[in-house]
């Protein structure tokens, strides 16, 4: 899936490349969609994996999508779209 990263500043960008790496170190075939919301620092990452349970993409994500919450006030939203999403 094709990345729109035009819409996205340089720290938000780094923080999808980020979490996008840390989902494919696990799941090499995995693709994103990604969106910004419609409210102020809220950005949308769709992970589509094989995997039959979506809490396996988001164990690897949790404690940092919190720290970038705490830290800057930005909320990144990563979507497990797992074998069962397709």
């Amino acid at each position: 899936m094709s990345e729109q990263f035009d819409e996205f500043d340089d720290r938000v960008r780094e923080h999808i490349q980020e979490f996008q790496q840390i989902i494919k170190d696990h799941f090499p075939e995995a693709t994103f969609k990604t969106y910004a919301g419609l409210e102020p620092h809220h950005y949308f990452i769709e992970a589509y994996t094989d995997v039959d349970d979506d809490f396996e993409v988001l164990d690897l994500v949790g404690d940092r999508i919190v720290d970038i919450l705490v830290d800057e006030g930005t909320r990144i939203h990563v979507i497990p779209m797992g074998s069962n999403h397709h």
